[in-house]
């Protein structure tokens, strides 16, 4: 068993097991170092188990002591543990704070599933005044007292955003209608204007409206989209189309056909 600086995380590892589980670390209710949940139950898993808890008591956005300061730290260690043990089945587990964690690192790293116990969904201010929720004032007191702006207060809403995103990388890469495949991959682009407007680093309500490909964004979902949508869609045309692979990379054949006339006229366009 490894530990690392200050005892934020222990790992188990079982040689030639490809199942990983993460098991996260909720909210000290008494005096003393917060313990790692689920660490006896845990024991009667044949698998590599990995034990986090969060010292800081400030539901992870803080980084781990011994790993870093962020989340992104957490993600790239996390990561690492995955890539490090080849793991073919990764699950998430946490209780209350630990359930917060499990659910949101399921979706930032996008590897396996979370089971969450009695799991926080939101840590923001509003919504815990809107809903009367008025447990654990001092560790929420020292989070909110030093908001960055980068932290994931709400995972319904990231969590919304995050399923939209996937659905559309889905259909775009799943779509056998030319159509479907344009309306996809359109679909893609709104979540991730979302994502990053509201947890990017930096600067990131500029970056999500005016710089590089988030610019091109607007432009090409009010301009360019619109025209290659008119020529996908002419009044009297419909599309029958094939893929064709040629030693110089995918190539897209499209052939449309008259239906008044019922002549072909074939187009062919690279991918």
């Amino acid at each position: 068993m490894r530990r690392l600086p200050e005892d934020s995380i222990v790992t188990d590892l079982v040689p030639g097991s490809t199942s990983l589980y993460f098991f996260f670390g909720g909210i000290q209710g008494a005096l003393g170092m917060p313990p790692y949940e689920f660490y006896r139950a845990a024991q009667v898993l044949n698998a590599n188990r990995v034990f986090v808890r969060d010292l800081a008591q400030a539901w992870y956005q803080r980084g781990l002591s011994g790993v870093g300061s962020s989340l992104e730290d957490i993600d790239a260690h996390l990561l690492s543990i995955i890539r490090r043990v080849g793991a073919a089945k990764v699950r998430w587990v946490g209780n209350s704070m630990g359930g917060f964690a499990a659910l949101l690192f399921c979706a930032r790293i996008g590897q396996g599933s979370a089971t969450a116990f009695a799991p926080q969904s939101f840590i923001s201010a509003s919504l815990r005044a809107a809903h009367g929720d008025t447990r654990w004032p001092e560790q929420i007191a020292r989070l909110h007292a030093n908001l960055t702006g980068s932290e994931i207060m709400d995972l319904k809403s990231y969590l919304a955003w995050m399923l939209i995103l996937e659905a559309g990388c889905l259909g775009t890469f799943l779509a056998l209608d030319l159509f479907l495949f344009f309306l996809f991959f359109e679909v893609v682009l709104v979540p991730m204007y979302f994502l990053i407007g509201g947890w990017g680093y930096g600067n990131r309500v500029y970056a999500a409206v005016h710089e590089g490909d988030a610019h091109q964004w607007a432009g090409v979902w009010d301009v360019e989209s619109g025209k290659l949508l008119g020529k996908l869609i002419p009044k009297e045309w419909y599309f029958a189309y094939s893929w064709a692979l040629s030693s110089d990379g995918m190539m897209l054949a499209v052939g449309t056909t008259d239906d008044r006339r019922g002549r072909a006229r074939p187009t062919v366009g690279s991918a």
